[in-house]
């Protein structure tokens, strides 16, 4: 949000950015596709991918384009941890206690279904990471991508927030338009600051109950 007010008031035109959005076509999404899992794979946040999103592409197809990114930075960035840093992970388990947590964490990232995928996803953790870390683990493919995708939906909200900021470039907006921009901010807002807090909470939890199952 602070380096779309910082182009803002450097004189940067949203207008400029759907000019060339129009101009070159289906190429646009696709190549946004590839920036916005260079993006997430080097850490950069999704919220910010998710705004610029809905910025270029609008609501509906910046939903559809975020879910290809999140999809796919998800699959690359599994095979990252499973083909360079499983052995790492699997030499630590192995010196290990057989009644260490680790090893309670690599059954249960290896047999985890799409809601504990979902719910990791849901927390103030980079994706990325997670990413990593669930390769690593050698957890199923299909869940973990079925929950990076609805992980989405949450992010759905920033890319209407996206969307809304293009109303700046229009200083004849009705105060209903500027109302529907805060609202839609607000929702996103709250939304990135209630869920994460409930995740982490069941995230909590679940590693009590590997804290037991290791001390048992």
């Amino acid at each position: 949000m602070a380096a779309g007010l910082a182009l803002w008031y450097s004189g940067f035109h949203l207008d400029e950015m759907r000019q060339w959005v129009a101009a070159s076509g289906a190429w646009a999404p696709l190549a946004f596709v590839f920036l916005g899992i260079a993006a997430l794979t080097l850490l950069v946040p999704k919220t910010a991918v998710s705004l610029l999103s809905g910025a270029m592409f609008g609501t509906v197809l910046g939903t559809l384009v975020m879910l290809c990114v999140a999809v796919v930075a998800a699959a690359l960035n599994y095979a990252i941890g499973r083909w360079w840093l499983r052995d790492q992970v699997d030499r630590a388990i192995a010196a290990a206690p057989s009644s260490s947590w680790q090893r309670a964490v690599r059954e249960v990232a290896a047999e985890a279904d799409y809601r504990f995928h979902l719910l990791l996803r849901l927390t103030p953790l980079p994706t990325a990471m997670i990413s990593y870390a669930m390769g690593a683990s050698g957890s199923r493919v299909r869940p973990f991508l079925l929950g990076a995708a609805i992980a989405v939906i949450p992010q759905s909200l920033w890319v209407h927030g996206g969307t809304a900021v293009t109303a700046l470039d229009e200083p004849d907006s009705s105060p209903m338009r500027w109302l529907g921009i805060a609202l839609s901010i607000a929702a996103a807002t709250a939304t990135a600051i209630v869920v994460p807090r409930l995740a982490m909470r069941r995230v909590e939890a679940l590693n009590d109950l590997i804290a037991e199952h290791g001390n048992d």
